[in-house]
């Protein structure tokens, strides 16, 4: 082998013993055993930009559990430190305008991935955050009903954050009250 085909088999040794040793700390807990016994999902309510939202049971109990898959790449210790840090967060809250968090669940596997013609492992964390369920749909849908004041459209007219209905607002609201809650979580 050339000393570049060297270099790179010593990094990706060094990539996958380092990422064995990660994967073993994170399931030392055994996580995804309990999740495996106390978590059934059932059908998929949603994605958006960081995971899917699935409808499921916990321990028997209806609940929402929202799924956040990251790889151990670039993005995975920020995406990570996010999921942890709203799991923390939304576990610390209770306020009757606040969906509450019940518990969460962190457990990590190896995955393959193809680059051209080799395929080399990576580590994959994935997070699962149970919440209350809310059955009563969409704040769009919510929105749309009658007696609600319409949006705008453009993201430049500041004054269409104002028109926001006082029924969606006393959960923003207590959050903001309550700054030194948000940032507790964070150390």
């Amino acid at each position: 082998p050339t000393n570049q085909q060297a270099a790179l088999t010593r990094v990706a040794t060094e990539s996958l013993h380092n990422q064995t040793r990660l994967l073993e700390q994170i399931n030392a807990s055994g996580e995804e055993e309990a999740f495996r016994r106390e978590v059934v999902l059932e059908a998929k309510l949603g994605q958006g930009a960081s995971g899917i939202v699935y409808r499921g049971l916990y321990n028997g109990k209806r609940v929402a559990i929202k799924h956040i898959t990251t790889t151990l790449q670039r993005d995975m210790d920020v995406a990570s430190v996010k999921a942890a840090r709203e799991a923390a967060l939304g576990s610390q809250l209770e306020h009757p305008g606040i969906v509450r968090t019940l518990h969460f669940y962190t457990f990590a596997s190896m995955q393959n991935t193809a680059f051209g013609a080799v395929k080399l492992p990576h580590l994959t964390v994935e997070t699962y955050i149970i919440t209350e369920y809310c059955d009563l749909g969409t704040l769009a849908q919510k929105l749309k009903q009658p007696g609600h004041p319409p949006f705008r459209r453009s993201s430049t007219d500041l004054s269409s954050r104002n028109l926001r209905p006082a029924s969606t607002a006393p959960g923003p609201s207590y959050l903001l009250q309550h700054p030194s809650t948000e940032s507790s979580a964070g150390s």
